[in-house]
């Protein structure tokens, strides 16, 4: 094989090795999607809370983001 065809391959393979990582998330670890408090189990963000239903905002500080009362900081 020539050089090019070897860096074609090792690219690809990075890229699908990378791509399945990336969609993940670490266990336990919370999100906020606008008002949704999300958090990670088994790998993917679930909504846990919409925090405007409770008249509170999402407070995102990665991943340990938490719903508060507007004005609370």
């Amino acid at each position: 094989m020539y050089p090019t065809q070897w860096f074609a391959i090792g690219t690809l393979a990075l890229t699908f090795a990378c791509s399945s990582t990336e969609e993940g998330c670490a266990e336990g670890t919370y999100q906020c999607v606008e008002t949704m408090l999300q958090v990670c189990k088994d790998g993917a963000w679930t909504d846990e809370e919409d925090c405007a239903a409770n008249t509170m905002i999402c407070h995102d500080m990665g991943s340990m983001s938490h719903c508060m009362e507007e004005g609370a900081m």
